[in-house]
């Protein structure tokens, strides 16, 4: 820092040798604009999603650095490179809730990626000013999800593969639950049947099925008073 000598500090006036050793203190002390660089005249963002070219970026523009990401309503419409937050009911959302990251290559041609609060991955791509469908990145976190005599597991296609055992019944018709509904249709199915004596010859029977359930006929052809379990597994989404 410079020293300067005033009048007032000094309680007289200044000599000649002490003005001329003020202007070189200033001279010395100054900054040239070269020395700054360019960010001390370029204007600083207006707002964390403020994308005017030239300006100058704060901690927290487009997510960066902060832990309050910006929100967006319209994912269509987020076409800037950054990381967004959604909320449900956001314009072209794969779900209710999740964080956005927008990857810019040129020309308008960009990915979106997005991880939902529950773990799970999106990406689609835009070309030619065209979103691709959601494409879905399969894992633990969406795969199998309930194992044992009744489970399921979501298959990378996005078909759900099921399996259930209902109770031993020496002849009769019963219904059985699948673990989770399907909400479209079912492609398939596979009946057995275990009995409860080692002289069983169990036979499971297709009766009707709905989106949430099967019913089937359980009896044993070798001898109709053992007791017979169905068990299913099926296909569909």
């Amino acid at each position: 820092m410079a020293t300067i000598v005033t009048r007032i500090g000094k309680g007289s006036a200044l000599t000649h040798f002490e003005m001329d050793a003020n202007f070189n203190n200033l001279n010395g002390a100054k900054v040239e604009t070269s020395a700054i660089g360019t960010a001390a005249a370029s204007d600083v963002t207006t707002s964390s999603t403020d994308a005017t070219a030239g300006r100058v970026l704060k901690v927290g523009d487009f997510g960066l650095g902060t832990d309050s990401t910006p929100y967006v309503s319209d994912l269509d419409a987020t076409l800037i490179s950054g990381s967004y937050a959604f909320n449900a009911g956001s314009v072209g959302s794969p779900c209710n809730l999740g964080i956005l990251t927008v990857e810019v290559r040129a020309g308008g041609e960009l990915v979106q990626k997005v991880v939902s609060t529950g773990g799970e991955s999106f990406t689609r791509v835009r070309l030619s000013g065209v979103f691709s469908a959601w494409n879905t990145s399969w894992g633990s976190i969406n795969s199998q999800i309930l194992v044992g005599d009744n489970g399921y597991e979501i298959l990378p296609n996005g078909k759900i593969k099921q399996w259930c055992r209902g109770v031993a019944l020496a002849d009769g018709v019963q219904t059985i639950n699948f673990p989770v509904a399907f909400t479209t249709a079912i492609d398939s199915w596979q009946l057995t049947g275990s009995g409860t004596s080692v002289v069983a010859v169990p036979v499971v029977g297709y009766i009707t099925h709905t989106l949430t359930n099967i019913q089937v006929r359980t009896f044993d052809v070798q001898n109709g008073g053992n007791a017979v379990a169905p068990y299913i597994e099926v296909i569909g989404y």
